[in-house]
């Protein structure tokens, strides 16, 4: 697609139509969080998911079934939380799947919220808004954002990147939670896994 994006206002509590083209940009509430992970799933398979959240709940992937759709071997994971206890509650909630890598940073201080995937051939999402990674976030609080969906589109290309670039960003300014790395054929996660504790 090389013209504009589409511009759609999503502040209903329901998910945004599917028909939507293949790149646009949605500006709306507390659904952006469940159709970014939709819209991840639906683009592409390997990848790169990039998290900056505060806050983490507990049973956070039982309300959030997108999760479960994506393509978790083939994606590396990171994910940026304000404290020891969050990044306890994501590893909780996310090391549930099998991820190709995870990574787990603490950036005290943290506020941003901020969601971005990319696949290796070129499609990707990303989420800006005040979505934390919590129930509540994807169901009963009143959140807003804006959500880019892109395959083909150059200027929502960069804006995804950009937005995962900052979230590594952050993350390079954290500390070291957990990470699950990508170690070499034969060698198991759990030989080589690294964890700090309070």
């Amino acid at each position: 697609m090389n013209g504009s994006p589409a511009i759609v206002e999503w502040f209903r509590r329901d998910t945004p139509p599917a028909f939507l083209p293949e790149s646009a940009v949605i500006v709306g509430g507390t659904s952006l969080l469940a159709h970014a992970l939709a819209s991840a799933a639906g683009i592409g398979t390997d990848g790169e998911i990039a998290v900056a959240a505060p806050w983490v709940s507990e049973g956070v992937m039982d309300q959030m079934p997108g999760w479960r759709e994506l393509n978790h071997s083939g994606i590396d994971l990171l994910v940026v939380t304000r404290s020891k206890a969050e990044a306890r509650r994501a590893l909780a909630e996310l090391g549930r799947f099998p991820w190709k890598s995870m990574k787990i940073q603490v950036k005290r201080r943290l506020h941003a919220k901020l969601y971005a995937f990319l696949n290796k051939t070129g499609g990707g999402v990303c989420l800006f808004g005040s979505h934390n990674l919590t129930a509540a976030g994807n169901t009963t609080n009143d959140e807003a954002g804006v959500l880019f969906v892109g395959t083909q589109n150059a200027p929502v290309g960069a804006v995804i990147r950009a937005c995962r670039d900052h979230i590594f960003e952050l993350a390079g300014k954290g500390e070291l939670f957990h990470d699950t790395m990508r170690w070499p054929v034969g060698e198991t996660i759990n030989e080589k896994e690294v964890m700090i504790h309070d």
